[in-house]
C-alpha cells in the first residue's frame, strides 16, 4: 500500500513539474539596459519613453505558434491609498501587428525576442503622484513618477553608523596595540 501510494505522489509530483515547464513564459526585456521588467515598480519621468521588448523561453511543443498580444494600463493605488489619475495618462506604443511566431526548435528550450519594440511613455497630464498598473501581454508592472518616490536620507542617519563603525575600529585597534 504504501508503495503504490509512494508511486501515485510522484507521479503526480513530475505531472505538476512537467505542466509548469511546458508552458511558455513572457517577459519585457527594457532596451536601453537588458533587465527584465517584471512584478517591479518602474520609476518614470513624465514625457520620457520607455522602451521595451518581448521575450519568450519555450519549449518544441510550443514551436510555430503566432501570439497576439494587447496592452492595458490601469490606475493603481499610491503610498497614501489614493487612486489618481486615468488610463489616458500613459501611452503604450505596441507594434503592428503586435504578434510574433515562436521559430521551429526540435530540443531544449528556445528564447525567442521580438525585434520590434513597446514604448511606454507618462503623459504631462498625469498627477504627479498616481501609479499605474500597466499590463503587456501575460506581464505587468506598475509605473510612477520618478519625482515622487526617491528618498534621500538626512545627514546624521548617515554619519551616525559611519562614525559608530569608525569608532569600533579605532577602539580595537588601540586594544591590539595594548594601550
Amino acid at each position: 500500500m504504501k508503495k503504490i501510494l509512494l508511486l501515485l505522489v510522484s507521479g503526480l509530483l513530475i505531472v505538476c513539474m512537467a505542466g509548469s515547464a511546458m508552458a511558455a513564459s513572457s517577459t519585457l526585456i527594457r532596451v536601453d539596459n537588458g533587465k527584465i521588467v517584471s512584478n517591479e515598480d518602474l520609476y518614470l519621468p513624465v514625457n520620457e519613453p520607455l522602451t521595451l521588448k518581448f521575450s519568450v523561453e519555450y519549449t518544441p511543443a510550443e514551436s510555430g505558434i503566432t501570439y497576439n498580444y494587447d496592452a492595458k494600463v490601469t490606475p493603481w493605488k499610491n503610498s497614501n491609498g489614493d487612486v489618481l489619475g486615468n488610463a489616458n495618462d500613459v501611452s503604450v506604443i505596441l507594434p503592428n501587428p503586435a504578434t510574433f511566431t515562436l521559430p521551429e526548435i526540435t530540443t531544449g528550450i528556445g528564447l525567442f525576442t521580438d525585434t520590434n519594440v513597446i514604448i511606454v511613455t507618462r503623459e504631462s497630464s498625469a498627477p504627479a503622484d498616481a501609479i499605474y498598473k500597466v499590463t503587456i501581454g501575460d506581464t505587468e508592472f506598475l509605473l510612477t513618477s520618478a519625482s515622487t518616490n526617491l528618498y534621500v536620507p538626512e545627514f546624521p542617519t548617515v554619519a551616525a553608523p559611519i562614525a559608530a563603525i569608525l569608532g569600533l575600529f579605532f577602539i580595537f585597534g588601540r586594544k591590539k596595540e595594548g594601550l
